[in-house]
């Protein structure tokens, strides 16, 4: 959960076109709510490709104190409002969202330097299709004040989602900004290790439950490396 619920909101990013910066047009911020998406921030785009959108909580909450996070996807288009591009949609995202460098000309899967991938199978090792994979990083907040008993929470990132195909097989881009600044690390320092766990769960697309459980913590992060979440199961299915 969002704790407490942030009065102050950002997306960031940097756009380019075939690796060249991209700055003719605007960027938009568009919340899900109702089944139904309506804007909720605007930006232009620098030179260099960067942007910012800023919203409060009450564009998402709209007097409802009780949602916690909004449910955003990002739109670029040109000054003739022709769309560009769309993002892939984000269920909880921070209150400081950097969606890292985007290629407008790839579809969102295909952007961002990380991944996370694997193969879905059941305990008799069939292969399972149309399986939906929620792949997060937990980090802990420290909201320990000087003087008073320790305190913080656990910050749920959400770094992508996707669905096994016919084979069983699934894969996903995400940008390694997702993750707290913190966590990106080079693999040979010693420093910063067990700061970052990974983990995916899965869920039978069709009833929306949860069947296996994938999880695996990554003892240290290399920025522009690429991680497979191997699979586990525990315990059998879940509902």
């Amino acid at each position: 959960m969002a704790y407490p619920v942030p009065e102050d909101w950002t997306i960031s990013g940097i756009l380019n076109k075939n690796g060249v910066p991209f700055s003719e047009g605007k960027v938009y911020a568009d919340n899900l709510k109702n089944g139904l998406f309506q804007q909720i921030a605007e930006s232009g785009i620098s030179a260099d490709g960067s942007f910012e959108l800023g919203y409060s909580n009450w564009n998402f909450q709209e007097g409802d104190s009780s949602i916690e996070f909004p449910t955003i996807r990002i739109r670029v288009e040109d000054y003739q409002g022709n769309n560009l591009w769309t993002s892939n949609i984000y269920k909880e995202p921070s209150s400081s969202l950097n969606i890292g460098s985007i290629d407008i000309l790839k579809h969102p899967d295909e952007n961002g330097d990380c991944r996370f991938f694997g193969t879905v199978q059941n305990e008799q090792g069939n292969i399972l299709e149309n399986i939906k994979i929620v792949a997060y990083c937990l980090h802990f907040v420290d909201t320990s004040v000087v003087n008073e008993e320790p305190s913080g929470y656990f910050e749920r990132i959400i770094l992508g989602e996707t669905v096994s195909n016919a084979d069983g097989k699934y894969e996903r881009r995400y940008s390694s900004s997702l993750l707290p600044a913190g966590l990106l690390l080079d693999s040979k320092e010693d420093y910063g290790k067990d700061k970052a766990s990974l983990y995916a769960e899965a869920y039978e697309e069709k009833y929306n439950k949860k069947k296996h459980k994938i999880k695996e913590a990554i003892r240290t992060y290399c920025l522009f490396c690429l991680y497979e979440l191997e699979e586990s199961q525990e315990n059998g299915a879940e509902s």
